[in-house]
Order: C-alpha cells, then structure tokens, then sequence
C-alpha cells in the first residue's frame, strides 16, 4: 500500500496522479503501485508542487512496517531515530528546520561556497560534440556536475546495484544503514572531478579566465596541464578526514575515484600532484565544493565510515567502475545541461535527482527484472530435468552466496539447460542480478544468443528485457540488429531463419552496445574475450568488472583455453568471488591441473586458502565452492554411449573411397580438418568421391556475410530440428563446428587433435535421436586421420598442424588413440585425458625414437607453458590484495595493432592480424559481391547503412604473419579512418575470377572455398 498526500496540487499533477492511483480526498492519493513507479511519482510530485509540500507513506520491512518520506511545508517534520520514523511539530522560532530524508535549507553563506565560475564542461567547438540549447549558458559549473554525478550514483544505489553488492560495500564501509552507505559511495563519486577545482584545469578554457581572475584565482604560470583525477586523489585525504573518513581509507578512495578517466593515479605521479593543485585559494574552494556537496547528501550528518578500505581491493575497484559510469551518465548534455552561473541550491539538486532518474530509465536501466523467484527445473524449460539436472537442483539448494559450480559432463547432456537453472536460483537466493554467458567463437556466441533469447523471452514474459550480443560482429547478426530497433523504437527488422516473433518483450539498449559499457546491460551473451578484457590491465577495466560484480557468470567450453587464457580466466575469477559474482563452468572435457587452478583462484577471492585440498568424485561430476560449503559428487546413471573408432592414414585417399561407400544409401557425415588451408584441399578432394551438391564447405575465413550464411545452412541441414536434413552429404569444417553448436551428424572424419578435442568432436556424432537415421550406419563412428611415421614411430606432423596445437600433447594423443577401438563415453573420458594431460616421463616400453620425443615436446610444452603465464602476468590486473596505492598501472592499448604487442590487450596470444573488406572490382567500380549490380562509391564516407554492407564483407587474417604484415602496411581509406567500425579495415579489391587487385598480393577470394593464399606455406587460422 503507498499513501501520498499533496497539499496544494495544480490540477495537471493531481491528474498524472489519478493515472497510477485513486484519490479517494482531494490530494490524497491510494494505491498499490512498484518501488521504482513509487518514487517516480514522489519525485514528480516534489518537482511540481507549487506550494504547501509532500508526504509519502508506504509499506517496507522494518519495525513499524512502514516509511515515511516528506519535502516542502508539511507542517510536520519526520525524523528517523534508530529505525523508527517519529512526528515533530516545527519549533516557530526555526520555522525551516530540516526534515529527515530531506536536505535542510542552506546557510545564507552557502551561496557563497557554490563558485559557478569554476567550470567543469564547456561548449567550446571540438569540446565533447555538445550543441548549446537556445539561452543556455556555454559552461556547467563544477558544483553541478559533481551533484549531477552523485545523484546518478545513487540512484544506481538505490534502484540498480545487486543486493549482494550493496551488502559487501557497506559492509566494507562498516556502516550499519544501507541508505547510509548508499550516501557516502554518492558522496564519493560526486567528489570525482574535484581536481579540475585547481588553475591546472579551470584556465584550460579561455572563456573561465576573467571569471577565475575576478574571485582572486590565480593562472597557473608556466606549468603544463596535469590530469585533474590525480589532483583530486592528492587532495582527498585531506577533503574526507574533515568529514570523519580515516586517512588510509580517504588516500584509497582517491585513488578509487581519481581514476574516473580509465587509469588510477600511479605513485609517481601523485608526488608530482601537489605542483597542480594551486595554493590556498584554490584549495579552499575545494574545500567548499566538497561541504556543499556534503550538505546535498547530508553526509555531514551521517555517521562516517569506519572501514579499513585500504586492504579492501574489491570495494575500491567497484566504487572506481560505479564512479565512471555516473560519470559518463552525469555528463549526457541531453539530461544535464549546462546551469552557468544560474545555479540555486535550493533547487539545483532536487532537479538533479530527477533527471538521473530519467536518464537512467531512458538509457534502458530499467529494462530488467525487478526480482528473480525461484523456480522447478521443470517450470523454466517445460521438460523434465534429465540426471545432471536433477542433481543440479540438489546442489542449487547448498549453495550460500557467491558460489562457483563446475558442471563436468559429456557432449549434448544438457549443460546449458542447468547452467541457466543455477543461474535463476543464484539471482533469487544469492543477491544477484543477470548473467553472462562467455563463450569460445563469435559463432558459438551467436547460436547461444538465439537459444537465450528464447529463455529470457520465456522466464519473463511481461517484462522488457535488454539483453546484449558481445562480440566484434554483433552488429552483424540479424536477431541483434532487430533487438537493437527495438532498443531504439524503430520498427523491428525481418530475421534469418524466424518464424513468429516469440520474443517480442526483448530489446537491446543502445547505450550498452558501447565497448565499455556492454557488460554492464543485465544480460549478456558473448565471447570469452569480452569477459577477459576485465582481467587485462587497460583503461577502465574496472567498469568491466562493474558490470559483472554480483551477476551469475556462465563459462562454456572451458577447456578450450590455452595456458595464457586459463591464467587470465584464473584472474577474472579471484576478482569476480570477491567481487559478489557466481561463475558456473561448464566442460565436458577438463584435464585435472586446469580444474584445480580454476577452484583455487576462486576461493581465493572469498577469502578460503586456495591451497585447501578438495577431494573430486569420479567423472562426470558436479564440483561446488561456496561461501560455506564445497564439495563434489558424481552423476550416477549418466547415459553411456560408444563410439567406434576407426584408424586411417592422412596422407592418402582411402578413407575417402571408404567413406563414399558407407554413405552409399545415405547420410550425412563430417570431415574435420585443423585448418582452413587443410580443409579447403580436403574439400577440392573429395570432389572426385561426391557429388557437388553432396558436398560442403565451412570455415573462418569467408567475407562475414557469407559466413553467417553458411552457419545458418549448416545449421538448417545438421541441426536438432532436422527439418533440411539432407539424404546424403558430406560437411569438410575446422573448428567453427567443434564446441557449441547443436548439430548432428551420422558419421565423423577427424584430423588428429589432441585427445579432449577429439572426444569433443565425438559430440556432434548421433547427438540426437534420429528416428529416420540411415539404417546401415547403426552405430556412431569417428574415423580418425593419424599422421605418417618415421621409421622410429615418431608422428610426422606437417607444420600447420602444430601451429594450432601442441606437439607433445599430439604425441600422447596418438599413443592413446592409434590402437583404441571404441571411445566408452563417460566411462572413458578422464582416464584418456589424464593420460594425455597428466605430467609424466615416457612409458618404459616406448621406443628410444618416441621416448626421446616426448621427451624432448615435454620440455618445450614446458617452456612455453611457462612464458604464457609470463606473458599474462605482465598484462593482468594486480592481485587481489595488492593495494591500489602502490600500484601503476599499464594501459594496455584495445583493438590497436600499429602498437607493440607489449602494449596490446591481448585476450589470445598468436601473431599478428588485420581486418579486411573484401570488394570485387568491375570496370573500375567496386562491388559488394560478385552478383551486385549497383556499384559500391568508396569517394564517401560510408553512412550507417554503408557501414553495414561494408563490415558485411569483411574478415580478419592471421594465418600467414608475413602478408599480414604486408597488408598492415597499407592505408586505411581516408573515408574510413573517420567511421569507428571501419578506421582499422583495409581494402582489397579483388577481379570478378578472384585474383586479388591490391598490392599484388597472394590471395584468392572464391565463392565456395573462401579466402586462400596461393602457393601457402603455413596457415594456422581455423
């Protein structure tokens, strides 16, 4: 039940009133209305009365069993003491006595503490792409933006953060009221942009200097300009101890909010910040900003923080990433124009409050579940839960608070249905709010994104939902593109391969489709590399694990990392513990040195001893750690299955005449191949065994558009539904097919892969019941493809092969698989991979070729093992209980490869790479494709649509380091440098028969093998 009561409403707010609820007297109004729609009305009512004043009254959970919440002349003050809300007639000597929850009248000296002229933005031209309204001032006072900022911040406090986060952060505080806490993390990042409050900043705009000069502020001289963030982290110590914070957790939280521009204060520089601040008439006005803004949120009344925040990496990095992002929303000129010098306290932060929330509600904030219920396994997907599932919902119920869960279990077993089930229960149990789910490729990503749309569009069906697809080519996938029509109220576009629009309460906010800005959308489907960028030391990698901190993160595939990533994927999980997160693993194949580092950089961040020994029950199983309980137990009745080996030479064509004649009265089989280049020659091949139209090709390296079309056909032909299933065919692929994707074939050929990859790819044979499965093949079968041998027995592997994986671990892959008759799955699954994975010397009774082998691959799997974790340790973020003071930090460059890979953000070691449109070229005219008959006019700049067309036929090159070194070379179209999507592409122009026109380069663009080099030495690209 909300009460509000009004006294001398106009006529139009008591009739926006009457639309939400009843009024049974003149202004009083009845209702049962939401938290958010309850304030909303408040904060309307208080904008708009004219005169006399508010009262709200509504149900919550305390003592009394009710709030109360007042503003203007309502002839009674509410006051809270210890929890309980009190009645006092105003004293009529002090008829402006302050109300509780209210900000009380200022000072007549406050005014005076306000200085409008030092400013914090400008219109000057060039100067943020603002456009000045009609009469507005061309500056915002510093004063205005910092109120701005901090009513953002808590309104984000109040309405958005998951509960889990706000309890650990006010925990941190050591503050015993959440409203409290809310106030002061307001009050701190409102204090962000303190520093531009010195002449470093404030003469940098010559329209302020005359202003400046006229209240006794003096120029700076001949200093350079000094980032005004590390001022504010100089000046912090001194500003918060007035207000009762200790020393070492004001320094902390200097550092925590100095930091708003991407980089946190490194200690050299904060030596250097005491020549930038300005001497005392700068530093009292500093001193002013911070009482006023004090006063606004009425920490100045509030008890202060007792904390040691110091020690405390995880609420400093979540109070950086809040603080930026109140800073970019506090800065959108559309909801915060400039005051100049205009600006009243009376008024200015009311207004404030008002127009955070509706920037937060316009921007999409809102598009969320208000609370998640917990429900049945069956409630969710409308089946019942298979083995794994059910014991997943027994585990679900010993879960307590951030909580890691590793799902262990074979191919096709229903992973992604539980994983979704954890993550409901932890989001209603745990505290938390969304997920994310990570997965290896773009397109793997792109089939998860179609599979929880269906979810979300289920779980909440009257709800608007932003979900977001986070990889390099969101914008490109058709099921994204009308989600973000939505976001942006356009009408929605047609989608690939949809029916009815069953998801019609999805969208997708345009102001998370932003780089930094994505993982804070509550849902998220995307790579792994998104998730990992918040491990890696680049600017704002804070804001990253913002917007994870108190979600439910989803790992796919974890298996498929190398030691570089698992170092970085360890990182993220320590932050991500301490950060309120859960993290749910899924992987039907995981070596036991990978699983053991994974669960101790998770306890870790709870603050358990990593080194603590968990015992793991047999595979396939379910391990859990959480905040007071951990444990493993195995699936019992998992179904088994058997899948038949059979052993064929890879330099010859036997197994294609083979495979011919067992697929002489039909079926539908898979050749895969480690590389592109492999697969395209298999393909060229098979040619001579098959018909055209019985065979099909599918990689990486097609022009997007094509290869968006082809998972869409192999999909529609291999795919669960079965509905294109062809009589016979043959699909040659690389791993785009390997993890992921739901797809089903009667017979697989395999390339040797390392022995966990091989048993992945045992997964996409007879991954469904097939009623209409070819009677002939009446088992799954994997032919595998093992390479020649010395006269030793020593593998032969030719060189793009290992490129892509280590030798070593091919060399035991081979020795296990080469006499193996069958794959007993699972009851054979981790006695082959610890047999592959586990360190060990040469069997005894291996030849002296092959033992001087492993040997030999074991040191140099070693060595490299160890420079990956090098290579990570140079470019992860500090450890968790590093302190942030003494830390300085890299900024490793994103999406920049004219930069030193000592400099990049790497997320995937490998060499270099480059992104490319492909255009055909036709009397001197360029095409998109070989059949468009409008030319393409590259004399502009692209517009959106162009944009759209043109990222349509591109790709990214690395299999040959040479040429792309070569093509790195080449400009970048001047139409394009200026166009964000397109400024890092390069053209190539390519004749009607393929040849390529650019530089004379080696490559060839063909409509059905893709992209290929001519007379290709090494390809490592899948």
């Amino acid at each position: 039940m909300v009460v509000l009561i009004v006294e001398s409403a106009s006529p139009s707010l008591r009739g926006e009133l009457s639309k939400w609820m009843l009024e049974p007297r003149a202004g009083v109004f009845v209702g049962n209305v939401s938290a958010t729609v309850r304030d909303l009305l408040y904060e309307k009512a208080c904008r708009e009365v004219e005169s006399g004043g508010v009262t709200l009254i509504y149900n919550t959970n305390n003592e009394q069993g009710y709030a109360v919440r007042s503003y203007g002349d309502t002839s009674r003050q509410v006051e809270e003491w210890e929890g309980l809300f009190l009645v006092r007639r105003p004293n009529p000597v002090e008829p402006g006595a302050g109300r509780a929850g209210e900000q009380p009248p200022a000072p007549r000296d406050w005014a005076d503490m306000l200085h409008p002229a030092i400013w914090a933005k400008t219109a000057t031209p060039g100067r943020w792409g603002i456009t000045l309204r009609p009469d507005e001032p061309s500056w915002h006072p510093l004063i205005c933006h910092m109120i701005d900022v901090a009513m953002v911040a808590w309104r984000l406090w109040q309405y958005l953060l998951p509960p889990v986060v706000k309890e650990q952060m006010q925990a941190s505080l050591g503050l015993a009221d959440p409203e409290h806490a809310g106030r002061w993390i307001a009050f701190f990042a409102g204090l962000h942009d303190l520093g531009k409050a010195s002449p470093a900043f404030a003469f940098k705009w010559p329209g302020a200097a005359e202003r400046l000069v006229a209240e006794g502020f003096r120029p700076p001289g001949e200093r350079q300009s000094f980032p005004h963030g590390f001022i504010t982290a100089h000046r912090m110590r001194e500003v918060l101890s007035r207000f009762g914070v200790p020393r070492s957790s004001a320094v902390a939280i200097g550092r925590a909010v100095g930091g708003h521009h991407g980089l946190f204060p490194d200690p050299q520089s904060m030596e250097r910040a005491v020549d930038y601040a300005g001497g005392k008439r700068w530093r009292d006005a500093q001193d002013d900003l911070a009482a006023v803004l004090a006063h606004v949120l009425m920490v100045d009344a509030l008890p202060p923080p007792t904390g040691d925040l110091l020690q405390d990496g995880a609420f400093l990095i979540r109070l950086a990433g809040l603080t930026s992002v109140a800073d970019w929303i506090g800065s959108h000129h559309d909801y915060f124009p400039f005051a100049g010098d205009g600006v009243r306290l009376s008024a200015y932060p009311r207004r404030a409050r008002w127009q955070a929330m509706k920037a937060l509600i316009d921007l999409g904030w809102f598009h969320r579940p208000e609370r998640v219920e917990p429900r049945p396994f069956h409630e969710l997907f409308s089946f019942l839960p298979n083995r794994l599932q059910s014991q997943v919902q027994e585990v679900a119920e010993r879960l307590e608070g951030p909580s890691l869960v590793l799902l262990e279990y074979p191919m096709g077993g229903g992973k992604t249905e539980a994983a979704l089930y954890l993550a409901n229960t932890l989001q209603a149990t745990a505290g938390q709010q969304g997920f994310y789910v990570a997965l290896p490729t773009m397109a793997t990503s792109n089939q998860m994104f179609t599979r929880v749309s269906q979810y979300l569009s289920n779980r909440f069906p009257d709800q608007p939902i932003n979900l977001q697809l986070l990889h390099g080519r969101a914008d490109l996938n058709p099921s994204f593109a009308r989600l973000l029509h939505r976001g942006r109220g356009l009408p929605d576009a047609p989608v690939i391969g949809s029916g009815e629009d069953g998801e019609a309460n999805l969208l997708a906010a345009e102001w998370f489709t932003h780089k930094k800005q994505a993982l804070l959308a509550p849902f998220g489907i995307g790579t792994i590399d998104q998730a990992l960028l918040a491990a890696l030391d680049t600017k704002h990698y804070f804001v990253r694990l913002f917007g994870l901190a108190g979600k439910v993160v989803v790992l796919d595939e974890v298996h498929a990392y190398d030691t570089y990533m698992q170092s970085l994927l360890g990182k993220l999980l320590t932050w991500l513990a301490a950060c309120g997160s859960s993290v749910i693993l899924l992987s039907a194949t995981l070596p036991a040195s990978t699983r053991n580092h994974l669960l101790a950089a998770f306890r870790k961040g709870l603050g358990q001893s990593p080194q603590a020994e968990l015992s793991v029950a047999p595979y396939p199983r379910i391990t859990w750690v959480s905040g007071s309980d951990a444990g493993s137990r195995q699936i019992e009745g998992a179904p088994s299955r058997t899948v038949v080996l059979r052993q064929f030479d890879a330099a010859g064509q036997d197994w294609m005449a083979a495979l011919r004649d067992r697929l002489a009265a039909g079926g539908c089989a898979a050749v895969l191949c480690n590389t592109v280049g492999h697969a395209q020659e298999t393909f060229l091949a098979l040619q001579s065994y098959f018909a055209p139209e019985e065979l099909m090709l599918f990689h990486a390296r097609y022009p997007f558009d094509d290869r968006m079309a082809l998972e869409q056909a192999v999909l529609e032909r291999f795919g669960k539904r079965g509905d294109g299933r062809p009589h016979r065919m043959v699909c040659v692929a690389t791993q785009v097919i390997e993890q992921s994707l739901d797809i089903d074939f009667d017979l697989m050929v395999s390339e040797l892969a390392p022995v966990d990859l091989i048993l992945q790819r045992s997964g996409r044979i007879w991954r469904h019941l097939r009623p209409d499965r070819p009677a002939h093949l009446e088992r799954p079968e994997l032919w595998l493809l093992l390479p020649p041998t010395s006269e030793g027995g020593v593998p032969q592997w030719d060189r793009a092969t290992t490129r892509v994986y280590e030798e070593h671990l091919l060399l035991r892959s081979y020795l296990v698989l080469r006499d193996l008759p069958a794959l007993s799955i699972p009851e054979g699954v981790e006695e082959l991979i610890e047999a592959v994975y586990q360190p060990a010397p040469p069997p005894a009774d291996l030849g002296p070729a092959l033992a001087d082998c492993w040997i030999r691959t074991a040191e140099r799997l070693f060595q490299g093992d160890l420079k990956k974790r090098r290579q990570a340790a140079i470019r992860e973020i500090p450890d968790l209980d590093e302190q942030i003071i003494d830390y300085t930090p890299a900024g490793l460059e994103e999406d920049a490869e004219e930069v030193h890979e000592a400099h990049q953000a790497m997320t995937r070691l490998g060499g270099p790479s480059v992104e490319v449109v492909c255009l055909y070229e036709r009397d001197g005219q360029a095409y998109l494709t070989l059949d468009s008959t409008e030319p393409f006019d590259l004399t502009r700049k692209p517009d959106p649509e162009g944009v759209m067309a043109l990222l349509g036929r591109s790709l990214r090159l690395s299999f040959n380091p040479a040429l792309v070194k070569q093509i790195l070379a080449l400009p970048v179209p001047p139409e394009w440098e200026v166009t964000p999507h397109l400024r890092r592409h390069r053209l190539l122009r390519f004749a009607p028969d393929g040849t390529c026109l650019t530089a004379d380069l080696p490559l060839e663009l063909h409509p059905v093998l893709g992209l290929r080099q001519r007379n290709a030495e090494t390809e490592v690209e899948v």
